[in-house]
């Protein structure tokens, strides 16, 4: 419920403007994502429209969901998508919306991805490819019983200087951040990432910066960026989300 909620409120925000809010694709895929049951894939993952990315998290009886377009509709002016198979797709035309499952395979000989999508950007621009939130419940004994299974030693080092809260409560910060920014990296790479390959630290203002250091070496070879990392204490929880993406190149360069 929570990211159908998410869905809708994606999709009334792009009919809103005054440049999309007579095309009747907007409608029908509207009415198709309230229609649609939305299951999740072999990684627990939502299957959702090629054009949007989500995600998902629940603790209890509370959810939050979170949804975005890959890229925005209303940029290109000829409507032109590179979906996840790397055909052209246009997302003003419902009947181009496919829902996707598969996960892109890293060709380790290679280092790209097959059957990876991609989007028309401009060089050095990173494009966006996964988004992730995640909820966790504020329990500083669990923090302090987690801790260096999911902190490095340095982020253990640095501890203490968000002002109301303590160090134990910060490492579920922590393990939330990492956990928002591993599901939206997931759809990139699909493979697993363990506490001590990122180090994220949680600034006051409720953004967060991160450093990626994957064993795999897949953050460099496919150009992973985390766009954005954010963070806020609601109630007993702390809700965290992330946006990642990669950065293409011009082929002149």
């Amino acid at each position: 419920m929570a990211l159908r909620l998410s869905l809708q409120t994606l999709l009334e925000r792009e009919m809103d403007t005054a440049e999309n809010s007579t095309i009747p694709s907007y409608s029908r895929l509207r009415e198709r994502i309230q229609s649609t049951a939305i299951i999740k894939d072999y990684y627990g993952r939502p299957i959702l429209p090629e054009i949007i990315t989500g995600s998902i998290s629940h603790k209890g009886e509370c959810a939050v969901g979170l949804s975005r377009f890959r890229t925005s509709p209303s940029t290109d002016a000829n409507g032109v998508f590179w979906g996840l198979d790397n055909q052209r797709v246009d997302p003003l035309n419902v009947g181009d919306v496919r829902w996707k499952e598969e996960c892109p395979i890293l060709d380790e000989d290679e280092g790209t991805m097959q059957g990876g999508d991609a989007a028309v950007c401009s060089s050095g621009t990173a494009v966006v490819r996964g988004v992730g939130i995640d909820l966790e419940r504020i329990d500083g004994s669990r923090g302090k019983r987690i801790q260096r299974k999911v902190l490095t030693e340095n982020e253990r080092s640095e501890l203490g200087k968000l002002d109301g809260v303590s160090k134990e409560e910060e490492v579920m910060l922590r393990f939330s951040l990492k956990e928002s920014v591993y599901k939206a990296m997931h759809p990139i790479i699909c493979q697993y990432v363990g506490f001590q390959e990122a180090e994220i630290t949680p600034l006051p203002d409720g953004t967060a910066q991160t450093m990626l250091n994957l064993t795999s070496g897949a953050h460099e070879q496919l150009g992973i960026v985390v766009q954005s990392a954010s963070w806020k204490r609601v109630g007993d929880y702390f809700l965290t989300s992330a946006s990642v993406g990669t950065v293409l190149a011009n082929e002149d360069e």
